[in-house]
């Protein structure tokens, strides 16, 4: 998609046009006024104009002491204001001011207060620090108008800060401060909501318009997308996004693009509060028109940015289909798309695998969790292929002419549900795991959904519910899979899972921990819902999960984080359409603490709206629908006795269904008044609630006891016109909060105060450093400006040169004994031994006593590859890309290389010591590929004088089962009864991609002296898993001294395993490894000396069987090529082994740095899903 070129700010003596009642030259196709009006209203915070000043001011050494927007005058170098919008806009800001002379006004914005200053919160995406600032140069005295260029238009902010840069010591006097709203493009009035909420607890009012506000600040002009790359400073929003005047993105500050994911939540609130679903059909549309054609998948993510490879997001864009044509049922769009989505639904059903029958997840982009792929529980339920597919059979039922898609598809779910039930439920705690292994991960998405999606029966859902609370903290749940991290995103599908099957309680108090710990945090919008959060309440979401601790980076009006606005509609006042345009529906109160709720929306079919309230003995329905539909009412009773029921004054007697105390009746469209009277109804008692009722024609109602009658309190005006709803006109006043809710309330909002106060960052502030600063300045002080830095005294710098001389000297004295102590070395022994020679069973073993070795393989040591410390170099040439090694000598070792074929041959080996044909270097038709997992420089005596290179390689077609070696032994480390955890098949229990704190904790057993070694010996001895070490010697050798480190270090390792076993004959003691080791010294010529120049590469392969390959290639130029020469095998896999690990495992390894380099290198593959690495 394209960016576009726009006119950049400028400063004139006159300001521009008037902003137009809807977004420069969009045509205003939106509402004109509100739907529903009443007290609600007083809770939009949507401007009402596009058009807006700023509500207060405040100066950033006093940001507790504001005063009321008024012009300002900013006096010399760095003085600066802060404007404060009350709440989070976005758009175009435009300054009228006058200068005594000349300067520079900076312009600079944030979301939330702790990043006030003169560099802006993030926004770029490029993690390169704080987007900076907009500069507007004035150069004579007067009066000029500023405003920023349209390609800088900043999406979200709530704090405006303007300062002055100049060398005169000028003063400016800031006249005006306006916005131009850059949301909601194609409506001229913003207040005019298509739905509301209204309750008795306000703080549920205002967290449902929050999250209402919130997704009107996500609804954007389609050119106004974030650039991308990244910029290296600055930002831009001028891309293209997708067709039409207005698309639905993810967040008002960023990404601003369209996340299918995102949507799953956002379009549902959208529906029920703004009702622009304009918005959400041209970002459907882009993810159709950007469709994979040939093999059906979609993008993870709308243009520019264009992501690929996730198949849970794959599958939100088909329930997106389903979720717009619930609410709007326009055909068109359907059959311009229905061949694209069946051929989405093929491209994502062909991943199921069997015997299981679970989706295989090799698309493992998703919400931000820390592992995706192979059998993830979330993926098959939840979003994705159960409830995708059963939404495309009722997609298929609607888009007529589809055969038997809609059976075939309701049959493959029934299936699946079956199989993850079976697969993936863990029955020791009581909640689904993350995947169908032995993980002890329980995640809060994938149980969330399977409350709200209706994967499991009554006892499993009650046990899921309160496993969820688990993770419950004061101000929101943690999500187990992004440790650490509160997702408000995953949270509304547990609030409303709670709510699915009868939990309103658990919901309601979730809804008040987290949202309404945000609401009433000082330093957020309060006024959007936030992207994410830390437990310990800081907004560092994401930290250590691609946001690059960039706390000022999260967005804080998120609209996939919006979930209690439909929840509280849904569920609590309980209305909700079941299929399109609502021509059925269902309503379903819950009650809870609550005395009252209402709630509405709105579809071409006319309004839809509810409202309950209690009363001293029971409660009071109204509800209103549009005439010809026809609905299935859900209530509650809590009476002993049957109740009987009236509607409209009617007592129903006939057709009445009582079940799960509940009654069903039939109720058509109209306005329809419903009275509930029991005998037994405590002011807040929690009323039950039964499960998720189908889309049937039914109403279930329940209205008095079988012992009271009362006339309704609750009026509703008479049906006038049958094909629109009827509008509801309320006598009696919402009931007063009682006490205890008030008390309640108090509390929560005590509890988030607390937080607030104990846990937000002081404000940030930025020293400037442009060019057009002077360095006077005539304010007193400026907290914003860095102290300079202090001179050296003379003293200092004789005292440094001292220290210099006498470091100097000390070096020379120390090389000197260095090399001295270099000729006695051994260069190559991995540890200083002494060897005696024995005989064991008529066989000749060398007997070794090992000590503390001098000698170390030094390699990188951090973060690979999370953290590079491989560095790969981009070749040119075709070859493989090269990986440094940290030595000049050889600068570069491939990170792929190929080694032959007939390595795992049983009878087609060359003989020992043969020259091997010559071949086509480094193609995959020439040799099996292996990848590089981690290298070292191999150094002797203290000085690290380099000896050789060495790297080890993982045959690329093993690395899966590498990877389901090392996650099986993290669940089940050694001395856990461990033996045939290596053993385990692939299939349903196979192992999958650890979490973080499963990673360390591998990373730890990896590296410890005595169970690591346990562990290395236990994924090395089973068959089937192909690595080699490729050795490169940085000066000229011979093989003889090769040979014989690897000897010592064998037999030292041998003698010290048959010690440990005790009583009976050790493992490598016999005849059989006696012969094993000749043969392994043969390798290497005998008792011939045969050199080994600089640069040449020999090849240590280890097949499948444990056999121990030897070959040498012609130069380490640090290219792929295959080897020339074979110098045969050792087909016992005891001395591959042992080789292998003296550099991996043990109290006594070549060198702590190296291994460490391996075990990042092996962190790299555990984090990824199997299948994918």
């Amino acid at each position: 998609m394209r960016c576009h070129r726009l006119l950049s700010g400028v400063l004139a003596l006159l300001p521009l046009s008037v902003a137009q009642s809807c977004w420069r030259n969009t045509t205003c196709s939106g509402p004109t006024d509100s739907a529903f009006s009443g007290p609600w209203e007083k809770n939009i915070f949507a401007p009402s104009s596009r058009t807006l000043n700023p509500e207060k001011l405040f100066l950033i050494t006093q940001p507790d002491k504001t005063e009321d927007y008024t012009p300002f005058a900013l006096h010399g170098n760095g003085s600066l204001v802060v404007y404060d919008f009350g709440k989070e806009v976005g758009g175009i800001v435009s300054v009228n001011f006058s200068s005594t002379g000349s300067g520079t006004l900076g312009v600079a914005f944030t979301e939330a207060k702790n990043y006030i200053g003169e560099w802006s919160d993030s926004s770029n995406g490029g993690f390169k620090g704080p987007d900076g600032a907009l500069y507007g140069n004035f150069t004579e005295a007067g009066s000029h108008y500023y405003v920023m260029p349209d390609k800088s238009l900043r999406g979200g902010f709530r704090y405006l800060t303007l300062f002055l840069i100049t060398s005169d010591n000028s003063t400016i006097h800031i006249e005006d401060v306006s916005l131009e709203i850059g949301f909601q493009p194609t409506w001229s009035n913003l207040k005019a909501y298509q739905g509301y909420f209204h309750s008795n607890d306000d703080l549920l009012n205002k967290i449902w318009y929050t999250g209402a506000y919130t997704l009107q600040t996500n609804e954007v002009p389609t050119d106004t997308g974030r650039q991308i790359p990244a910029m290296a400073e600055g930002w831009a929003n001028n891309c293209t996004l997708g067709p039409g005047n207005t698309i639905i993105v993810d967040g008002a500050k960023r990404d601003r693009a369209v996340w299918p994911g995102d949507m799953g939540i956002a379009v549902p609130s959208a529906f029920v509060s703004l009702g622009d679903l304009d918005s959400v059909k041209n970002a459907l549309q882009v993810m159709y028109d950007t469709q994979n054609n040939s093999t059906g998948a979609f993008d993870e993510s709308g243009p520019p940015l264009s992501q690929k490879d996730s198949d849970t997001y794959h599958m939100w864009t088909m329930v997106g289909t389903y979720n717009y044509m619930l609410y709007t049922n326009d055909s068109d769009f359907l059959e311009q798309n229905w061949e694209g989505y069946q051929k989405a639904m093929d491209y994502i059903y062909g991943k199921v695998t069997y015997p299981s029958g679970l989706l295989n997840v090799t698309g493992t982009r998703d919400w931000a969790r820390w592992q995706q792929g192979y059998n993830n529980s979330e993926a098959q339920m939840i979003p994705s292929l159960y409830h995708t597919l059963n939404t495309g059979a009722e997609l298929a039922t609607w888009a007529g002419n589809s055969g038997d898609l809609s059976s075939t598809w309701t049959s493959r779910a029934e299936k699946l549900r079956q199989a993850i039930n079976e697969y993936c439920w863990d029955e020791s705690y009581g909640a689904f795991k993350d995947n169908a292994t032995d993980t002890t991960l329980h995640p809060q998405d994938a149980n969330s959904m399977a409350l709200l999606f209706g994967v499991v029966d009554a006892d499993r859902a009650a046990s899921i519910s309160e496993r969820l609370t688990d993770n419950w903290t004061p101000i929101g749940a943690v999500a187990p899979e992004l440790p650490e991290n509160i997702s408000p995103f995953i949270s509304s599908f547990e609030i409303q899972g709670h709510l699915t099957v009868g939990q309103p309680q658990r919901a309601l108090e979730l809804i008040r921990r987290s949202w309404g710990w945000y609401y009433n945090n000082a330093n957020g919008t309060q006024s959007t819902v936030i992207e994410g959060y830390l437990q310990n309440g800081t907004f560092g979401y994401r930290g250590n999960r691609g946001y690059y601790y960039d706390t000022a980076y999260v967005s804080h009006s998120h609209g996939w984080s919006s979930g209690p606005t439909s929840a509280l509609t849904n569920y609590i006042v309980g209305i909700t359409v079941t299929s399109p345009l609502g021509a059925t529906w269902r309503i379903a109160p819950q009650f809870v603490d609550l005395q009252s709720a209402e709630g509405g929306f709105t579809t071409s079919l006319g309004k839809f709206q509810a409202g309950w309230s209690k009363t001293d003995k029971g409660y009071t329905l109204d509800f209103s629908v549009p005439h010809g539909t026809q609905g299935n009412l859900t209530l509650p009773f809590v009476g002993t006795a049957k109740p009987s029921i009236k509607i409209d004054g009617t007592e129903i007697t006939r057709g009445v269904e009582y079940a799960n105390a509940t009654a069903t009746v039939t109720v058509s469209g109209g306005g329809t008044i419903v009275t509930f009277n029991p005998l037994q109804c405590p002011p807040n008692a929690i009323l039950p609630h039964p499960s998720n009722q189908g889309t049937s024609n039914h109403v279930s109602i329940i209205i008095r006891s079988a012992h009271f009658h009362r006339i309704p309190i609750l009026q509703t005006t008479s049906i006038s016109n049958p094909t629109k709803s009827t509008n509801t006109t309320y006598t009696n006043k919402m009931p007063p909060i009682p006490p205890s809710l008030r008390a309640a309330r108090a509390q929560w909002r005590t509890c988030a105060q607390n937080l607030h106060a104990s846990t937000n960052p002081k404000t940030r502030l930025y020293s400037t450093t442009r060019t057009l600063r002077s360095t006077t300045s005539t304010t007193a002080s400026n907290p914003l400006r860095s102290a300079a830095r202090a001179p050296r005294s003379r003293e200092q710098d004789l005292a440094r040169s001292k220290r210099s001389m006498y470091i100097s000297a000390t070096g020379m004295i120390v090389c000197a004994i260095g090399m001295y102590g270099v000729i006695k070395a051994d260069v190559f022994g991995l540890e200083q031994t002494t060897t005696t020679t024995t005989t064991t069973d008529g066989v000749e073993v060398e007997n070794t006593t090992t000590t503390s070795g001098s000698t170390k393989l030094d390699g990188p040591s951090t973060g690979f590859p999370t953290k590079p410390t491989l560095t790969h170099i981009q070749s040119s040439s075709g070859n493989p890309d090269q990986v440094e090694t940290g030595t000049s000598s050889i600068p570069h070792f491939p990170a792929v290389i190929h080694l032959p074929k007939w390595l795992e041959s049983e009878d087609n080996t060359p003989a020992s010591a043969t020259d091997l044909p010559v071949q086509s270097n480094g193609k995959e038709s020439d040799g099996e590929e292996y990848h590089l997992l981690g290298l070292g420089i191999r150094t002797v005596s203290f000085l690290n004088f380099q000896v050789y290179v060495v790297g080890l390689y993982v045959a690329k077609e093993d690395l899966a089962e590498l990877q389901s070696r090392l996650v099986r032994t993290a669940v089940h480390p050694p001395g856990e009864g461990t033996e045939s955890v290596i053993d385990n098949e692939v299939g349903a229990t196979a192992a999958t991609s650890l979490v973080s704190m499963e990673r360390e904790k591998l990373r730890e057993l990896l590296l410890d002296a005595e169970k690591g070694e346990q562990a290395w010996d236990m994924l090395l001895k089973k068959d089937g898993l192909r690595t080699a070490f490729r050795v490169v010697p940085t000066r000229n050798t011979d093989f003889l001294h090769l040979r014989d480190g690897w000897v010592r270090g064998i037999t030292g390792r041998a003698q010290r395993y048959n010690k440990v076993e005790g009583g009976g004959k050790g493992e490598f003691e016999g005849e059989e490894f006696g012969q094993a080791m000749g043969e392994f010294k043969g390798l290497f010529g005998g008792g011939q000396r045969k050199s080994v120049p600089k640069g040449q590469v020999l090849v240590l392969a280890r097949g499948k069987k444990g056999q121990l390959d030897v070959l040498v290639q012609g130069g380490g130029d640090g290219k792929d090529t295959l080897p020339d020469r074979y110098l045969g095998r050792v087909k016992d896999e005891r001395v591959s082994r042992l080789v292998w690990l003296n550099y991996l495992a043990g109290k006594n390894v070549s060198s702590e740095g190296a291994r460490r380099s391996v075990v990042d290198g092996i962190m790299g593959v555990v984090e990824r899903p199997v299948g994918t690495v």
